[in-house]
């Protein structure tokens, strides 16, 4: 008889609970609890049962998930700003300090016929595009003539050290060009800009002063053959029009000649400077502080992004809701993360401490079990997990621990015939009489309860994957399996795996293992079976239609996603009964339930 069923007037059923027609539903005062219970998710209007939208947002991916994603690499997300910021600051402080000055002057057209425009007044007559213009007079300035004339006057600076260290930014619809320098020095940077300007301002002037000359030259040799005719038609006929003409084209060129003189002599280079460059006070650059901290924010983005990159890439379980989303089961039970067992502590982890974070979700889980089983039966709970060192062993220990402290005939039974961890967890010897030689004597009919094992007896065991005899059912009337158990403590049993065999998985796949399960429902409450993990042996796989529900164990940053997918997927496709998942190591700090938290000091309180 199944005593793990909960005793009601009324048939268990979410419905029944939501109406209120259950008046004996087990107590749970904890919400939290009943939240992570099985049945406490359907109280809250989740159905256990249901699957999750494929199409739902990933919750790793809210602000949330990156938050707690951030926390957990604390560590790199403050050590790599912190030797970015500290290596920029140091190569900015080692750096040679640089100086700039910049001389700004204002341009006119050497030609007076033209006028500066803006952008918007290009095509009209007499107007040049200002910003053409300023372009091509800071491709001058920038010209070697500038610079050899620079050089020369002053004396001490070559031409290519002037090319390196001069820049011309020329002004957007404006008039302006600004000649910038960078030195070392920065008197000697103040002196290049000034330099570049004067050499600029000079070079313009020439080049203004050889268009009037020319000019002048042509209006002369114009004003010349002019000069000529009129004295021809002077001699020749004074009183003709012509000569009126002629005199006053002239007089007319004179006139213009004169004007040109007098532009060649107050001719300045029609450009001026408006702000002579200075000495800086401040370097401008490096700026050690500066760059420290724009090293920090780099190194901040960085390894930030190298964070979320790395985490992308990692292919272990992130979450509940990603273990959820990925197997369509609900979770029982989180289980956080065991301090002892993370010290090397191989032992049942915390139960002794009854209110200890370990055993709290351990407590979460057999209640979650409990209600399963009024569903329908679930006496034998199998406990696998997708790969090794998910915790699977541990849980089923505990597990089985906490039916026992509730009043149950518990049967642990050790089916991982290949590495029997709950052994090595509970103190056992694993060749000890066990799973193996208690299936040969049932296949046999030998009792071997009161002899040790020997070579010969782990031979037998193997016949276990053969039919039973015909005496098998009368042999198993008298065989007792608690007489080949160790009994850890009041109600709990544990059936180590016993005898070494050459095939586990056709002695755990015969008939006799059916026979086995069916005398151990007569004899126990409740019987945990701990198996090998799915992915690398079948073993769970053949034993799962002979149990009344599989428990999936899965281990935040540990268990493979591919693998916890696969898993359930191996189980379905067995036609096992999935019960839910165990969700193990989760945080305990944070907002963590666990966190701090025991019926001790809730009673401490004033």
């Amino acid at each position: 008889m199944v005593v793990t069923k909960p005793v009601m007037p009324t048939p268990w059923c979410p419905a029944a609970v939501a109406n209120g027609l259950v008046a004996h539903a087990p107590a749970i005062d904890d919400p939290e609890t009943l939240r992570l219970t099985y049945w406490g998710r359907a109280l809250h209007g989740v159905d256990s049962g249901s699957r999750p939208d494929d199409g739902d947002k990933d919750p790793n991916l809210d602000l949330r998930g990156y938050m707690f994603l951030f926390r957990r690499y604390a560590a790199v997300l403050v050590v790599v700003p912190l030797i970015v910021g500290l290596l920029s600051l140091l190569n900015a402080d080692r750096q040679p300090r640089l100086f700039s000055s910049t001389a700004t002057l204002l341009l006119r057209p050497n030609d007076p016929n033209e006028r500066l425009g803006t952008s918007d007044q290009v095509g009209t007559e007499s107007f040049v595009n200002t910003d053409r213009y300023v372009r091509a007079q800071a491709d001058i300035a920038r010209g070697p003539d500038i610079r050899g004339a620079a050089a020369s006057f002053l004396g001490t600076v070559s031409a290519e050290d002037i090319r390196e260290a001069v820049t011309v930014i020329p002004a957007t619809d404006a008039n302006i060009l600004r000649i910038r320098a960078t030195s070392k020095s920065p008197e000697t940077s103040r002196a290049i800009a000034n330099a570049v300007a004067d050499a600029f301002i000079e070079n313009r002037r020439r080049s203004a002063v050889k268009g009037l000359e020319r000019a002048i030259d042509d209006i002369a040799e114009r004003g010349e053959e002019l000069a000529a005719e009129v004295q021809r038609l002077e001699s020749e006929d004074p009183d003709s029009d012509d000569l009126f003409t002629l005199q006053q084209q002239y007089r007319t060129l004179s006139d213009r000649q004169l004007d040109l003189r007098i532009d060649l002599n107050l001719k300045k280079g029609e450009a001026e400077v408006i702000a002579a460059a200075e000495a800086a006070k401040q370097p401008l650059s490096p700026k050690p502080l500066r760059s420290g901290i724009l090293g920090l924010l780099s190194g901040l983005a960085l390894a930030a992004m190298g964070v979320v990159v790395w985490d992308r890439l990692d292919v272990r379980l992130r979450s509940r809701q990603e273990a959820e989303t990925l197997t369509h089961l609900p979770t029982l039970a989180e289980i956080p993360t065991d301090r002892r067992l993370a010290r090397g502590h191989a032992d049942l982890a915390d139960l002794a401490e009854l209110n200890s974070p370990v055993a709290e979700a351990t407590r979460a889980l057999r209640v979650s079990l409990q209600f399963l089983a009024a569903e329908a039966p679930l006496q034998v709970i199998l406990v696998t997990s997708p790969t090794p060192g998910d915790g699977k062993s541990t849980i089923s220990s505990n597990l089985a621990a906490l039916f026992a402290q509730a009043g149950e005939r518990t049967l642990l039974v050790s089916a991982d015939l290949r590495r029997p961890t709950v052994s090595r967890l509970t103190g056992l010897d694993a060749q000890e009489p066990g799973l193996v030689d208690l299936l040969a004597e049932l296949a046999e009919g030998r009792d071997l309860r009161s002899k040790r094992p020997s070579r010969a007896r782990s031979e037998q065991a193997e016949a276990a994957a053969k039919p039973t005899s015909a005496t098998a059912k009368k042999v198993a009337s008298t065989v007792d399996i608690a007489a080949m158990c160790h009994e850890s403590f009041e109600g709990l049993w544990i059936l180590a795996p016993g005898r070494a065999v050459a095939n586990p998985l056709e002695v755990l796949s015969s008939s006799v293992t059916k026979d086995f399960f069916a005398l151990a429902r007569e004899q126990f409450d409740v019987i945990v079976v701990d198996t090998p993990p799915v992915m690398p042996v079948s073993d769970a796989v053949v034993l799962s239609p002979m149990v009344d529900g599989v428990l999936v164990v899965a281990a935040v940053r540990t268990t493979s996603r591919v693998h916890l997918a696969r898993t359930v997927e191996i189980l379905r496709a067995g036609q096992a009964r999935l019960l839910g998942l165990a969700v193990n190591r989760v945080g305990v700090g944070g907002d963590g339930y666990y966190h701090g938290y025991s019926a001790a000091q809730e009673r401490s309180r004033p």
